[in-house]
Parts: C-alpha cells; sequence; structure tokens
C-alpha cells in the first residue's frame, strides 16, 4: 500500500514513526497556545477600553514554594509571575506581557503553559 502524501510504500504501521516526512506534534502546546493567546488578546481588549481591570488580584509572590517545580528552569530573568484572578491562576510573563489561561489551583499549572507565554 503507498501512503498519499508521501507515495512511499507502507510495510509496517510503526513505518511512520521512522518517517522523517512526518513529525509528532503536542496536541497540548497547540492547545495552550490558543488559549494563552485568547486570553491575553481578551485583556488587552479590555484594558484598551478602559474597563476597570481590578479583576487581576496581586501577584502571588515568591514564586518559591507555591510555583511547580519547572517555573525556575523558564524563570532566568525573574519575569515570570503567578497571578490570580476571579477564573483561578495563571503564568504571566512581564517580558512578552502574554498570559496563560486560568486554573482552579497552582497544582494544575502545566510547563506547556508556561512555555506558550515565552
Amino acid at each position: 500500500m503507498k501512503l498519499i502524501l508521501t507515495g512511499r510504500e507502507l510495510y509496517t504501521e510503526d513505518q511512520l514513526d521512522f518517517d522523517t516526512s512526518f513529525r509528532k506534534i503536542d496536541l497540548d502546546l497547540i492547545e495552550q497556545k490558543m488559549l494563552s493567546e485568547f486570553v491575553t488578546l481578551r485583556d488587552n481588549i479590555i484594558e484598551a477600553c478602559g474597563i476597570n481591570t481590578d479583576i487581576v488580584r496581586p501577584v502571588i509572590e515568591p514564586l518559591g514554594k507555591s510555583a511547580p517545580s519547572f517555573v525556575n528552569k523558564y524563570n532566568t530573568l525573574g519575569d515570570i509571575s503567578i497571578k490570580e484572578d476571579f477564573d483561578g491562576v495563571y503564568f504571566y510573563s512581564d517580558l512578552t506581557h502574554k498570559r496563560s489561561a486560568s486554573v482552579a489551583s497552582v497544582n494544575l499549572l502545566t510547563e506547556n503553559m508556561l512555555k506558550v507565554i515565552m
């Protein structure tokens, strides 16, 4: 059987795993990127319209004990913070001015959520 995309013969199912024409994609990373872009855009629109932005509570500082262990790997410039809004907590980058989607607790923050705001 020939693969339509590559024109190569398919001899075994695992052949696709080693074919250089294809690469694995991280669907969670793509989802987090879309959510991050959406909530960042929403917050920028709210701010531009002059709507009261007091819904964002102060930064949860310091990141030390409350932050997931992977945060230190990405927070080399000290620009990453964890903020809280009515939907929960989220990552925010002072450098890129992007934020992640909100989750219910700090324990639910993921590395992909942090990667997309970098």
